[in-house]
């Protein structure tokens, strides 16, 4: 009889738990179909240019809009990560020009080198947008015209409030000098860019890069006191972790991440080694401190063309995660295409 009634206990335990199962995997299905009906994740056009905005309450749309800029739509709001959109020849274009952003909520810097600012002050002049960012980038954008009404100066610890999550600023470092054969790797492949494109720049595309690298700030103190790292918090306990420079993790990023067993999102710096198994040395700390179950890449391609950066490819970053977090998943995203997530559910959909 006792048997019987272990037997029967067990079974129905087995129930349970296999119902459990079966509604959990429904709810995954049925966000995963809505985020790929959602007509922000098919299209291929930004919030901030007008582009259609998530319909679901949960669902947060990222574009990756080269080097480390990215979009993040959610609730009606926009937010931009980095602004430097222009690109001179042989640079490939990104599909989308500083002049095609409208609207935006919020502009978030990492730090003011000129591949994260360069077009700030007209996405500013354009969108009305607040701009965050630590003293030297507070600074420069003040002194390239952006009114001091739009810039909030943030040293680490602050937090702005949106409709259904907050940014939190974490103070971050700067990744350090590159070793000198990549840079002698660097000086080599400039000098024969006209070999592999077939003509060098014209004196006017030279004289466009080099007025793109003097758009933005400089000096020791990006390290010391100019570069920040975002946790965005969503009110139903979702976290995205955004980093644009492969700096050793600070105590104040360690800090704020050890109570936090995973974030949801990491978005990783992954850049300026040449060789990826070296740049691994320098970016696993930092997806050892995120946690993310899902890892995004940041300035990983080739911005100018001229040897300024080299493109990475991210596989051995992918490899090095999944032996680390054996659930995480590494996506290497394709300008515009639009990143969709499921807050809830965790869900997420690659769209075209």
């Amino acid at each position: 009889m006792k048997r019987n009634v272990a037997a029967a206990s067990i079974g129905a335990l087995i129930a349970i738990v296999l119902t459990g199962a079966s509604r959990l995997e429904a709810q995954q299905g049925k966000a995963m179909a809505a985020l790929a009906q959602d007509p922000a994740c098919s299209s291929t056009t930004i919030a901030a240019a007008g582009g259609p905005m998530p319909k679901g309450q949960n669902t947060i749309v990222l574009r990756y809009l080269g080097v480390s800029n990215y979009e993040l739509a959610y609730r009606g709001q926009v937010l931009l990560f980095d602004t430097f959109y222009s690109r001179v020849w042989p640079a490939r274009p990104l599909g989308v020009l500083a002049s095609d952003f409208k609207r935006a909520d919020a502009i978030f810097f990492g730090h003011g080198h000129w591949d994260h600012i360069a077009d700030a002050p007209e996405v500013a002049q354009q969108t009305n947008a607040k701009l965050y960012g630590a003293p030297p980038t507070a600074e420069w954008l003040t002194m390239n015209g952006v009114p001091a009404s739009q810039v909030v100066t943030w040293t680490g610890g602050e937090t702005q409030k949106f409709n259904g999550f907050t940014v939190q600023a974490i103070h971050a470092r700067h990744a350090g000098g590159r070793p000198e054969p990549v840079n002698k790797l660097m000086t080599l492949y400039s000098q024969l860019v006209p070999e592999f494109y077939g003509r060098p720049q014209t004196a006017e595309e030279k004289a466009g890069t080099q007025r793109l690298q003097r758009r933005g700030a400089g000096g020791p103190r990006i390290d010391s006191e100019g570069t920040l790292t975002y946790l965005i918090t969503f009110d139903n306990g979702y976290r995205i972790v955004y980093g644009d420079t492969a700096g050793e993790p600070t105590p104040e990023q360690k800090a704020a991440l050890a109570s936090i067993p995973r974030t949801d999102i990491g978005i990783i710096a992954y850049t300026g080694r040449f060789n990826t198994t070296r740049q691994n040395v320098d970016s696993m700390p930092i997806v050892e401190t995120f946690k993310p179950r899902v890892v995004l890449p940041s300035h990983h391609e080739d911005e100018t063309g001229i040897g300024a950066h080299f493109d990475m490819p991210i596989y051995p970053l992918g490899i090095a995660v999944r032996d680390k977090f054996p659930d995480a998943r590494t996506i290497d995203p394709l300008y515009l295409s639009a990143l969709c997530f499921d807050t809830q559910s965790r869900e997420f959909y690659v769209g075209k």
